[in-house]
Order: C-alpha cells, then sequence, then structure tokens
C-alpha cells in the first residue's frame, strides 16, 4: 500500500489485516519481506528474537513446516499514532492451526489467543514492520501450549 501521506489509523489497520492473512497464506518469505522494514528489525517472540530479514526468513521457513491450515482472526486492533510516519499497534489475535509429528497417524488441532505488538513506521511511502513482539500465548480450552508443540 503505497501512499505519500503520513501514516494515519486506518491505513495502520488494514496493513496489519493483511499483514495476517499474508501469514495465513504461507507466502513466500521474499513476498513477506514487502511487509518489513529494511533497518531496525525485531521480532521477539516468547521463546526466540529475531534481529534481521535472514533470521526472519530462517524463523519463517521453520514454522512454516510445523503449522498448517492456519487461520487468524483479528479480534481488535489498536492504533496509537505516534508521529505521521510512526504507530504503534496492539492487535488481539486467534490463532488455530494444525501440526503433524511423524509418523503419527493424524494431525493435532492447536489453537491460542495472543497479543501481538507492532510497532509500523511509513517507510518509502509504505506502511512497514520495524519491531513485533508476541506476548506469551494463552491456549484455547482442549490445547496444548503453543511452545510444548514438537
Amino acid at each position: 500500500m503505497a501512499t505519500d501521506s503520513p501514516l494515519n489509523v486506518e491505513g495502520a489497520r488494514g496493513f496489519v489485516l493483511r499483514w495476517c492473512a499474508a501469514l495465513d497464506m504461507h507466502m513466500e518469505s521474499a513476498e513477506l519481506g514487502e511487509f518489513l522494514a529494511s533497518a531496525g528489525l525485531v521480532f521477539g517472540f516468547p521463546h526466540r528474537l529475531v534481529r534481521d530479514r535472514d533470521e526472519f526468513e530462517q524463523w519463517y521457513d521453520e514454522v512454516t513446516t510445523v503449522f498448517f491450515d492456519e487461520v487468524r482472526e483479528v479480534r481488535g486492533i489498536e492504533v496509537e499514532l505516534t508521529s505521521p510516519l510512526h504507530a504503534e499497534v496492539r492487535a488481539r489475535v486467534n490463532w488455530q492451526a494444525r501440526t503433524w509429528d511423524p509418523p503419527a497417524p493424524r494431525s493435532q488441532w492447536i489453537g491460542c489467543d495472543w497479543v501481538e505488538e507492532l510497532s509500523v513506521v511509513l517507510q518509502d511511502g509504505a506502511p512497514k514492520i520495524r519491531t513485533r513482539r508476541l506476548r506469551e500465548p494463552e491456549p484455547m480450552p482442549g490445547s496444548p501450549r503453543l511452545y510444548e508443540v514438537s
């Protein structure tokens, strides 16, 4: 989404929704690079820290081989504009997926709720994620904890 105007609330919300949809579709990591800032990239997870595009691609390749049939339902987005070029975004997300641990006869469902905190910057006329922090996921009833999945 290229724009010459400063970052705004609706633009940041739409950007986050497109980001989640792109992750669900398992887009190529190079395509996801269009969502990422070119400098200062930091993705924090409860179990890992990703600090650049190479580490992002490695993380993404790992998770897309573990999780499939992913569905993210964004249940709320709060946007705080801190300047015409920067927004702090908190997205409440319900995430469900399946995993398979060979040679198990069936896949396993996993589901959780989390808060994703994004620092979004306007760069080259488009919103980009500079930082992403995933708060500890809360498992849905009947689901294993996210980081217990092998």
